[in-house]
């Protein structure tokens, strides 16, 4: 029997082996501000999205969303499925909230971000859940559950129990298959537990999870990409995968 001893890895500069592949170098400069470059691009923005960023600043939660209410009416439509995600037309472009966080996309396909945050790296891995889809087939994706890594170096995949139809190419999936167990994590060089998501560049590589599985089978590794420009986090889809896999980071402080 094999006895594997998992611990969280938080020193900066760690780099772990799987498969061959080094973890790539992380890019980040976590002396940066989370504020720098945000003023700006909202300076550019139409003038009722730059006076809405002054009414929100410093509030959070309810009081955003009245302050988007006060300012632009009802919601124009929810487009979520499972949370709600609100969107008002405005001027050129698109005003979206959801859980706290603000944007505006203009016609351009330019986002930028109202509500400021600051996200830690592992807070981030091991809040909420990670929302596993299948492909895009062509264009739709189907939910098939969340995996949870919890604070304790446990994780679980919780079925959706929904698009069963749809699940031909899941036979491989490896957290259908092993639902349960222990996870590490391996922060790529230049990366901690206490990085701060949104100053990283989009594509930044975050980290490595290695998963061992509770009924004895083989372990697992995926990569952990970091896009500040959505406040999203994602499994690396380079490689052949079955499945898509990823979360929005929170509010913050």
């Amino acid at each position: 029997m094999r006895a594997v001893q998992f611990m969280l890895f938080l020193r900066c500069g760690i780099v772990a082996l799987f498969s061959g592949l080094a973890i790539p170098v992380c890019l980040a400069d976590c002396g940066n501000s989370a504020q720098l470059g945000t003023t700006s691009a909202v300076g550019d923005s139409p003038a009722a999205i730059q006076k809405l960023a002054k009414a929100i600043q410093g509030k959070k939660g309810d009081e955003v969303a009245s302050a988007i209410t006060n300012q632009f009416g009802p919601a124009a439509r929810d487009v979520g499925s499972g949370v709600t995600i609100q969107q008002w037309d405005v001027e050129s472009g698109v005003l979206t909230y959801s859980r706290g966080l603000v944007n505006f996309r203009d016609k351009g396909g330019k986002l930028v971000w109202l509500t400021t945050t600051v996200n830690k790296a592992l807070p981030s891995l091991t809040a909420d859940s990670f929302e596993m889809y299948t492909l895009p087939s062509p264009q739709m994706k189907y939910w098939l559950g969340n995996v949870s890594l919890r604070p304790d170096s446990t994780y679980r995949f919780t079925d959706s129990g929904s698009g069963l139809e749809h699940r031909a190419d899941q036979t491989q999936n490896f957290f259908m298959r092993h639902p349960d167990g222990r996870f590490a994590i391996h922060f790529a060089p230049g990366c901690t537990a206490d990085t701060v998501l949104e100053h990283l560049p989009d594509g930044t590589v975050l980290c490595r999870l290695t998963f061992l599985p509770a009924d004895g089978g083989a372990e697992a590794s995926y990569d952990v990409i970091a896009y500040a420009s959505e406040k999203r986090l994602a499994f690396d889809s380079k490689r052949p995968r079955v499945f898509s896999m990823e979360k929005q980071w929170g509010a913050g402080n």
